[in-house]
């Protein structure tokens, strides 16, 4: 089989719940490839053993550089995984609607989604496709003073040297039916911790709320030209 994989990044503790909702809606799937989640120093043990009690594969990330929010060291740190050859990068805001195997499959791949501003090229950590290379890893390792809180030197970057990522797609139809942003209001909406499953199936029952999320990605995105 394929060395596919898919990837999120577990920041801190305050990040678990949207980790184990990632997770939970992963598994409804039927995904053929496996699901990681990498982690930092400022997960605490506590966290890394309830990943642990639910099954979730995770990997610790050595940080050579200290970030407040981390998005680049969640971009860049894929990179380095050079045991698989493709992966798809999914942010811990979000869970899946339906199987997206066939994303690792699709003419092009690997590409980013790209911020549709007319002004800059951004790099989104929303979902993005990558076949990891140390080159652009170490790129980032030695050029972070430059690019750190930049989503624009951040692009320039990883096409610097890759062309192959200079591909980004801003608005594919099919990809609206693979996610769903999990709000603030929806966690703290939900029941328990012990009812996922529960919370889960009240927010992919819920057609109208749903429905504006894909309303929102279709008339914020521009047509992908």
């Amino acid at each position: 089989m394929n060395k596919y994989i898919y990837v999120s990044f577990l920041f801190s503790d305050d990040f678990l719940e949207n980790i184990i909702y990632l997770y939970y809606s992963y598994l409804r799937i039927n995904s053929k490839y496996p699901f990681l989640v990498l982690y930092i120093d400022k997960a605490s043990q506590q966290s890394l053993d309830k990943l642990t009690a639910l099954g979730i594969k995770h990997q610790w990330i050595p940080t050579n550089y200290d970030s407040p929010d981390n998005w680049d060291v969640n971009i860049t740190s894929v990179f380095n995984l050079i045991e698989y050859d493709k992966i798809i990068y999914i942010s811990k805001n979000y869970i899946f609607l339906k199987n997206t195997d066939f994303i690792f499959d699709l003419k092009g791949f690997p590409f980013f989604w790209e911020w549709p501003l007319k002004q800059a090229k951004r790099i989104k950590t929303f979902w993005f496709c990558c076949v990891p290379d140390q080159t652009v890893y170490q790129l980032a390792q030695n050029d972070y003073n430059t690019i750190h809180n930049s989503e624009e030197e951040l692009y320039k970057l990883f096409i610097k040297d890759k062309i192959k990522y200079s591909r980004t797609i801003m608005r594919y139809p099919a990809f609206v039916n693979c996610w769903y942003y999990l709000t603030k209001d929806d966690l703290q909406s939900f029941e328990k911790e012990e009812n996922v499953q529960l919370n889960l199936e009240k927010i992919l029952n819920n057609k109208e709320k749903i429905l504006q999320y894909k309303y929102l990605y279709y008339t914020m995105i521009p047509k992908y030209n």
